[in-house]
C-alpha cells in the first residue's frame, strides 16, 4: 500500500485534543490549507464481489492515519475508472481541518486525499455504527434478489441520527434508508 509522504509529517504534527468523538474513539493538525495529493491505483475496474476492504477496516485505516479527526461520512460509490471507490470525510474541529479521501476498496490504497480549512461542526460516526454497514447492505442485496446490483451506499449523521442510504441500480424502491444505531429501516424512495 502506498503512503502519502506528507501524511507522515501531518501525523507527526498531530497532537491536539477534540471534544468530538474521534475516528479511533480517542483524542490525540495544522498544515497548509487546500492541499491535495494523489497516487495512481492499480488500473482496472472491480466488481462489487471483488471488494475486500470492509467499511470498518476503512474506519480503522483512517483512525490510524489521522487519530484526532472524527469520521463524518463514509460511502461506497460507483466509479468510471475503478468500478467502485470508497469516499470518506473526516473533521478535526480542534485544528479546523477537513479531510476527504478516495480509497481503493480492494487494496486500501489512498487514491486521493484532500485537506482544507473548515469551520464546520459535524457529528461523527462511531466504529460501532460503521461495523453495521456490511450486514445491512448484504441484507438489502439478499432481499432484492439475484438480479439486484448495488449502486452504492453512504453513511453520515443527519439531523442527529446516523443514517445509511443504500441504493440499488435499476430497481423500484431502490433507495433505502436505515438508522445505523438500531439497523431499522426508516424509509424507501424510488
Amino acid at each position: 500500500m502506498k503512503k502519502i509522504p506528507g501524511l507522515f509529517l501531518l501525523l507527526f504534527i498531530l497532537s491536539a485534543c477534540t471534544q468530538t468523538p474521534t475516528i479511533s474513539q480517542s483524542s490525540n493538525s495544522a498544515t497548509n490549507a487546500g492541499t491535495e495529493s494523489s497516487v495512481s491505483a492499480k488500473s482496472g475496474k472491480i466488481a462489487f464481489t471483488e471488494i475486500t476492504v470492509k467499511p470498518v477496516e476503512l474506519y480503522d485505516l483512517l483512525a490510524e492515519e489521522l487519530p484526532s479527526a472524527a469520521l463524518t461520512k463514509i460511502a461506497l460509490e460507483t466509479s468510471v475508472r475503478y468500478g467502485f471507490i470508497y469516499e470518506a470525510e473526516a473533521l478535526d474541529q480542534t485544528n479546523r481541518r477537513e479531510y476527504e479521501w478516495r480509497i481503493h476498496p480492494a487494496t486500501k490504497e489512498i487514491i486521493r486525499q484532500e485537506e482544507s480549512r473548515s469551520l464546520d461542526r459535524e457529528t461523527a460516526l462511531t466504529r460501532e455504527q460503521v461495523e453495521k454497514i456490511t450486514e445491512i447492505v448484504d441484507s438489502v442485496l439478499a432481499e432484492a434478489g439475484t438480479n439486484a446490483r448495488l449502486g452504492g451506499w453512504s453513511a453520515e449523521v443527519e439531523a442527529g441520527r446516523p443514517i445509511l442510504e443504500v441504493e440499488l441500480a435499476g430497481i423500484a424502491g431502490s433507495e433505502k434508508y436505515f438508522n445505523l444505531d438500531t439497523g431499522a429501516l426508516i424509509r424507501i424512495d424510488d
